[in-house]
Formats: C-alpha cells, structure tokens, sequence
C-alpha cells in the first residue's frame, strides 16, 4: 500500500536564506526550530506550448542571473528588461509605505488622501492605480517578453488586466534572493511555532469552528463554536478567517463597519490542486528542485477568460491554459528518507466556482457523479498537459486526488473556494482600500490579520501577524524585529 504527504500552498518562499529580517523574524516564532532548504538556481520555468507553432521554455534564475539570461532571450528589448528591473528595486522600496497607511491613525491617513497630499508625496499610487498588463505594454510590444516578466501571476490569481504592477514587481524582488522549501515539509512550519505559543501560556485548538462573535456593551469578547454550548472568551479576539468571512459572521448592526470596503473588494478565483504520487524516487524519475508554469500561449488574459467562461460541461475538454507544476519530494532534503522509492507531484490551475458550487454543502466523497465527472475531467486534462513536460512520468502514477474550489471552501472556510483570498485587483490597492484593510476594527476588541491585510503567500500572512501584534500591543514590532536583526549580525561579526 502506497503512502504519500503532500503540502497544500507552500511551494517556495523567499528572503528566508542568510540573516534576511524574514528569516530572522521566522526565527523569533519557531524558536530557530525551522530549516530552509535552497531550491534550484532555476527556480522556475515557463513554457508556452506554441509559439509560432513550437514549444519554448525560459528559465528564471536567482539573482543577476535572471536579468542576464533575459537580455540574451530578448536582444532588442535591453531597454525594456532594464526599466522593468529599476521598476522592481522601486517598488520594493515604497511597498512599505503600505504598512504605514495601515499603521497610522485612519483618520490621519484619509486626511492625507483626500487632500491629495498622500499622492504629492509617494510614488505608491502610480505603482497601485496601473495595470500590470498596462505597465507591460509600455516597456514593450513583445508578447513573449510580456508573458516571461508577468508568468507568475498565479502566485496571487489576479489577471495581469486586472492586477497592478507593484505586486508582480514585488514578487519577483522577492525571489531575487532565491527560494526556499521547509525541510520535513509545510507541515514544520505549524509544528515548530505551536511550542512557542504553547511555552507562553497559549492554546493551539483544531476542529473548532467559530460561527460567531460574543459582543458585549460593543466589545467583541469571544467567539461562539460551532457544536459547543459556551463560547470562549479572551480580551482581545484577532480573525484571520478572512475578511468577508469576519464580516459574514457579525450581527447585522456591527456590519456597517465594513460594507465601505466589502463595495470595492471581492473574492479571489477559485482553484484546482492535483496531488499526484509517483512509484519511483526523485533520482529516479529525474525530478528536480524547481517549478514549471505552463501555458498554452502568450495572451494570458485571453486565454483565461475563455477558459473561465466556459460552462461546467465544457470544463476540461480542451487544454487548461494555465499550469504550475511542482515536486515537493525533491525541494525536502528528508523526503527521500522518510518515503524511499517514491515521490509527488502538485499541480494547480485556476478555476470557475459556478462549476462546482451547486455542491457546496454536500458531504465531501458524496458530492454524486456530475461532481465526479467535472473535477476527473478537469484533473486528467491537467496530468496529460504535464506529461508534455515530464513524459518519464507516464505509468508511473499510483495515487490521484483532486481538490476543487469547493474543497477549498469545506478545508479552507474560503467564500468561493479561492486559495489567495481578496482579489489582488486594481481596486483592492486604491490608498483608500489598502488604509482600510488594517488590523483594527471599528468594533473594539476586535482585529483582523491574515492575507487579506497585507497579500497573499507566506510572507504577507507572515507580516499581517507582525502588524497586527504591533496594533493589539501599541507597539511597532517592525522596529523591534530590526534592532534584533542588527544584534545578530554584530554578534556574527564579533565571534568571526
């Protein structure tokens, strides 16, 4: 009998090699418990299964070497390649301006915006009012070259139509450190903070539902689960449900806080996981630390919405234009050791929750066979593509799971079984909507956290708990997390 772990959403992180302030900040809340190992130089690559009628493959590399392996890809776009590298340094370094409208007073920051003095002063609006699709267009009128620099978009499920440029540019800064996978697996990283919650007096509880909020005199003092006749009561309640979550389980007279956001923002597309294990090792199969993203052309936005907007019966049947393929068998240093002679495969894609929704609240394994059928069809479509990339896979697989959007919901709580949360769309990083997606609430005792705050991905979940713990304390952590940085790099220079 086959027996497979598969992680759901971590594939690679960035910026936790060497003493980055993310690896020093993870250090912190796992005790130093938690390793990274570095994936390939060649952390992914793109492949566009026609253009001009052949296969191309381009390959993004850490560091420098990326840039230079696109001037040698694209000789007449040097100018181009060099404006969207500067675009990136720049919009790393104003990305932070957006922790500081969600730190300041509201009030103060709506004052700034109105004005017009917040947009006199920052370059953060241009780089969050323009599309990336609009930004890419002016660099160049290379649909391919367009593609490789807008790739990863599904990082974060927004289209490049409807996405701002800052967050695939802030993207890509961040693996220009590399990127790395958690040895031992996802699992780790929940398994190594949980000691230091517990150490601190803190509980960690699994299987318990909140369906409500307990508010008493106009505070938010605990929170009601689901099955249990006494809620839990704490002084201070963060959710990190989600926004439209949070605000779907409020009392109808405490939602007016929220409905000025909820008017600009929706939930992200739904998505499609494929688990797949394989009979055979990493050496084996020749599998290798890296990812693959596939597409069927250039014009992604095209593709994707053609794709979306076919009917459920329909779904499948042609190829999926969209495919990010990874292994996490051969990004974990332990994996060999714990699972000999086999390895995994993930495959993710996009999806439409009117395919699957009529089934949302159908017991999962008794969803009936029209469920069966969409989701088989989808998935076998989806590992006949990846055989295009890995045909040494072909007869080697030995379990098949496939998770739909409305999975998504029953593991996730996700409103349409989206796995980024908040659409990462135009509207959501208007100055207004980013001061507004904030830790506090305008219901005391109440917090929020999570990726709707910051963005999707480890790191944004990672550094809405540090904004959040800085609300609910009075304190800016980030300066805290700073000086602890420069502690250890001195301490490091003193024993060398």
């Amino acid at each position: 009998m086959f027996r497979f772990e598969f992680d759901v959403g971590i594939h690679y992180v960035g910026e936790v090699g060497g003493d980055t302030l993310t690896k020093v900040y993870i250090d912190q809340i796992t005790d130093g418990q938690l390793k990274w190992a570095p994936v390939n130089d060649v952390i992914d690559f793109v492949e566009f299964n026609q253009i001009n009628g052949k296969r191309t493959t381009h390959r993004i590399l850490k560091g420098s070497a990326w840039k230079k392996e696109l001037m040698q890809s694209f000789p007449n776009e040097h100018d181009a390649i060099n404006k969207y590298f500067d675009a990136m340094k720049k919009a790393r370094q104003i990305f932070s301006q957006t922790f500081v409208l969600k730190m300041l007073p509201i009030w103060i920051v709506m004052i700034l915006i109105k004005t017009g003095i917040f947009q006199l002063l920052s370059h953060l609006p241009n780089f969050c009012s323009k599309s990336l699709n609009v930004f890419l267009s002016e660099l160049t009128s290379n649909a391919e070259l367009k593609a490789v620099l807008s790739y990863s978009f599904g990082d974060y499920g927004t289209q490049p139509r409807e996405s701002p440029m800052i967050m695939q540019l802030i993207l890509m800064q961040h693996y220009m450190y590399g990127g790395y996978y958690p040895v031992g697996g996802a699992s780790e990283i929940a398994f190594n903070i949980i000691p230091v919650i517990e150490k601190t007096g803190g509980k960690v509880l699994t299987k318990a539902s909140v369906v409500g909020f307990v508010i008493e005199d106009g505070r938010v003092t605990g929170v009601k689960i689901d099955g249990k006749s006494e809620p839990i009561h704490a002084p201070v309640i963060v959710s990190a449900i989600g926004f439209i979550n949070t605000f779907s389980i409020l009392p109808e007279n405490y939602k007016i806080g929220f409905t000025d956001v909820l008017r600009k923002v929706k939930s992200g597309h739904g998505a499609i996981s494929i688990f797949v294990g394989l009979d055979g090792s990493n050496e084996e199969l020749n599998l290798q630390a890296t990812n693959t993203w596939a597409f069927t052309n250039t014009d992604f936005d095209k593709s994707l919405d053609e794709y979306l907007a076919l009917p459920k019966e329909q779904a499948g049947l042609k190829d999926i234009p969209l495919l990010f393929i990874s292994f996490p068998s051969s990004k974990d240093p332990s994996w060999n050791e714990r699972y000999p002679g086999k390895s995994n495969c993930t495959i993710v894609t996009l999806a439409n929750w009117e395919w699957f929704g009529q089934w949302e609240n159908e017991k999962k394994k008794k969803r009936g066979k029209e469920y069966e059928e969409i989701k088989t069809r989808i998935a076998e479509r989806c590992w006949e593509q990846t055989l295009l990339y890995y045909p040494q896979l072909r007869n080697r697989r030995v379990y098949f799971e496939v998770g739909t959007p409305v999975t998504n919901k029953y593991y996730l709580g996700s409103n349409k079984g989206e796995i980024y949360g908040l659409d990462h769309s135009l509207d959501r990083f208007d100055p207004e909507i980013i001061a507004k997606l904030r830790p506090c609430t305008k219901i005391p005792g109440l917090f929020l956290t999570g990726q709707d705050i910051t963005t999707a991905g480890f790191a944004g979940a990672l550094y809405s708990g540090l904004l959040t713990a800085s609300a609910v304390l009075n304190r800016n952590l980030a300066n805290d997390l700073v000086k602890i940085k420069k502690e250890i790099r001195n301490s490091s220079k003193k024993s060398i």
